[in-house]
């Protein structure tokens, strides 16, 4: 707030403002006498005036409130799949499968084989079959056919398969064999003759095939009738 003495200093500067302004305007016309100093001339007190001023300051002041843009999303792009291709896995080589009889040679490697007879039996000497068993006898022709590779001849590498179950027995060793084929090595040529022994059930008696394999070939004869 102003104190009283400016407020009477800027209302008589105002007044002597317009009374200069108009003798210039109109100098034939008495000057009007000032109001008699017991009555005061009304002027509009700054404390009213404020609002009005500070409300059209501030009017001018702020600018106008922008409303504010939503987001644009983004589309969603899908994720372009990636085939997978499978390793190629070769297939395990299956050995050759050969089929005989009784007393047909085979050729497997450097050995020629040839099953020659064949004789069941209950007992030999004092090795007994278990109960429900018998023993398979065959007889074996082996020949080196190489004329300069020692050939290692294992009985062990023969089985007897049942052809129906595809169940197989191993080589069995008895006592009272005098001409068992034992575990050898063939020099170029030589040859062999013996007897393979193998304990079966004697139900299966009339179906078995004496096998021989090797990592690339099966051999099979039939030697059940």
């Amino acid at each position: 707030m102003l104190p009283k003495t400016s407020t009477r200093s800027l209302m008589l500067s105002l007044l002597t403002i317009g009374l200069l302004m108009a003798g210039c305007a109109a100098p034939a016309t008495p000057v009007a006498s000032l109001p008699s100093a017991s009555t005061p001339l009304k002027v509009p007190s700054l404390p009213s005036l404020v609002p009005t001023i500070v409300q059209s300051i501030t009017s001018r002041a702020t600018p106008a409130t922008q409303p504010t843009p939503a987001p644009t999303k983004a589309p969603t792009v899908a994720p372009t799949p990636i085939s997978t291709v499978a390793p190629t896995v070769a297939a395990a080589a299956q050995p050759t499968q050969t089929f005989g009889t009784l007393g047909m040679a085979e050729q497997i490697g450097d050995l020629s084989v040839l099953p020659q007879q064949i004789k069941r039996a209950t007992q030999s000497g004092q090795d007994k079959p278990k109960a429900g068993d018998v023993y398979v006898l065959v007889t074996v022709s082996v020949t080196n056919t190489s004329q300069a590779v020692t050939v290692q001849f294992d009985p062990a590498t023969f089985l007897i398969e049942d052809a129906v179950t595809h169940k197989t027995y191993p080589v069995v060793t008895l006592k009272a064999a005098s001409n068992e084929l034992a575990a050898q090595m063939l020099p170029p040529g030589a040859h062999l003759n013996g007897t393979l022994a193998f304990e079966v059930p004697q139900a299966t008696a009339a179906k078995l095939e004496l096998e021989l394999s090797t990592s690339n070939r099966t051999l099979y004869w039939t030697i059940g009738a």
